[in-house]
């Protein structure tokens, strides 16, 4: 299985762009420089009217997660970053 990059030496806030999920287990890598910033898994909404955050899918320091996702469509998002963040991720389907 390959894995897909979401974000390469992310320095600002934002989101990665969305990618499609079809339920079942994703392990995704966060790792880099955080610098105090946070980084979030995302669902959006069954109406795709919002994104929200998914329970034990956050980092502040680097490291892997194994996460059991619904299917919906998925993102990463950066909150605080500062001028030392340089943040890369990556996410692959079990």
């Amino acid at each position: 299985m390959s894995s897909v990059q979401l974000f390469t030496s992310r320095a600002t806030n934002g989101s990665s762009n969305y990618f499609d999920h079809w339920g079942d287990d994703l392990i995704i890598w966060v790792w880099g420089t955080l610098g105090g910033a946070s980084v979030s898994v995302e669902i959006e909404t069954p109406d795709g009217s919002a994104w929200v955050g998914m329970e034990g899918g956050t980092w502040t320091a680097s490291g892997a997660k194994v996460l059991r996702m619904p299917a919906s469509r998925i993102r990463l998002t950066v909150t605080s970053a500062s001028g030392t963040t340089s943040i890369n991720s990556a996410v692959r389907r079990q």
